[in-house]
């Protein structure tokens, strides 16, 4: 991980709205843990030696652009034989998954219409606050636990298909790849015991992987929210991704699952959010592991 953080320490801290230069990019998106899935894009494995097993589980933003040699990529070199998408109807419809021989494709979208609901209302930093992207961290880290709350069928398949298929690499993906993406790979890597401040760094990696989409994915914000502007308080603070809006999330959560017989918070939602014995949530971990 050290050597990650020295390659990406700069880039992620960078804001959004400046350009990563072109060459440096490349290196970078070339670069471990990064995946170069031609089509897709913020492909990468969350595997992270000793914790939890390299080439296991893959994360992405949407595969909606993979052609033929990234459908054989996924495939021949990742081994990928299973799929989860968390994009609503509505995203699949706009951007549908590629058929790809030999990978099963799972869409598993939360079933709640409060899915779509934000308020960029929640991530306007105060004059009280002390750090400039405390809106950020407050905004997101609700975000994220309203994630657990909606995608907890979703996320108990994947955990399911993990218990059932050791050693079976499988992607999971959203449309940006960030933040239902983002939290269910928070999840696997607190169950593997990977610690919070590496959790946080993998996922302020997207700040890097979306990059070549950044646009793209601008716009469809500006579809979604059309009143929101440059100028809209709280915009920029929703638009950057940063580490400490993790490692807040990391922290909140803490205190929503916690039980007397111990755990970290992911064991506890593994076992009273998604109803899995503790002999399955130990075997998951195993599993991802590589034990």
């Amino acid at each position: 991980m050290d050597k990650y953080k020295q390659t990406f320490a700069t880039l992620i801290n960078s804001p959004v709205n400046e350009d990563i230069p072109g060459p440096i990019l490349d290196r970078s998106l070339s670069s471990t843990p990064f995946v170069p899935l031609k089509g897709a894009f913020n492909t990468r494995d969350i595997g992270i030696k000793p914790y939890l097993q390299p080439g296991l589980i893959y994360r992405s933003g949407s595969l909606a652009g993979l052609g033929d040699e990234g459908k054989d990529h996924l495939t021949a070199t990742l081994g990928v034989q299973t799929v989860f998408d968390f994009r609503s109807a509505g995203e699949r419809n706009a951007f549908p998954f590629p058929s790809i021989e030999g990978v099963q494709i799972l869409s598993l979208p939360s079933d709640s219409p409060a899915a779509a609901n934000l308020e960029i209302s929640d991530f306007v930093s105060l004059e009280s606050d002390t750090n400039y992207w405390e809106g950020g961290c407050r905004g997101w880290s609700k975000e994220y636990q309203r994630i657990l709350t909606l995608y907890k069928q979703p996320f108990r398949k994947v955990l399911e298909h993990l218990l059932n298929n050791p050693g079976v690499p499988i992607l999971f993906n959203c449309t940006a790849g960030r933040d239902r993406t983002g939290v269910l790979a928070a999840l696997l890597l607190s169950l593997a015991g990977v610690p919070d401040e590496h959790i946080a760094f993998e996922y302020a990696l997207s700040r890097v992987g979306v990059e070549v989409q950044k646009n793209f994915l601008a716009a469809l914000v500006k579809k979604w929210k059309p009143e929101w502007t440059e100028d809209t308080p709280g915009i920029e603070q929703f638009s950057n991704t940063r580490a400490e809006y993790m490692e807040r999330f990391l922290q909140d959560i803490r205190n929503v699952y916690h039980g007397e017989e111990g755990g970290d918070w992911g064991e506890i939602y593994a076992l009273h959010g998604l109803g899995f014995t503790m002999d399955e949530v130990q075997k998951i971990r195993n599993n991802i592991k590589g034990q």
